[in-house]
């Protein structure tokens, strides 16, 4: 696929099943930021972001990358 043409991230997240969609929500979210659109973030996932210091460093991402593959969950 000649992945070495363009900049991209892979990896390997483990959630329990039971707190999958919630990851989920977090997972889209941060693509959203990232690729720069006017969405805010989520509420809740704001709170929980400034809980842990993380907010300002995630508003920061914003236009700096758009996500070009699917998403795969696998159980």
């Amino acid at each position: 696929m000649k992945h070495d043409l363009f900049r991209h991230e892979e990896m390997e997240l483990f959630v329990r099943e039971a707190n999958l969609a919630r990851a989920m929500e977090i997972v889209r979210a941060a693509i959203e930021i990232c690729a720069g659109t006017a969405t805010p973030v989520p509420p809740d996932i704001e709170t929980r972001l400034r809980d842990v210091g993380a907010y300002d460093a995630f508003l920061a991402l914003r236009g700096s990358y758009v996500h070009h593959y699917l998403v795969f969950c696998r159980a």
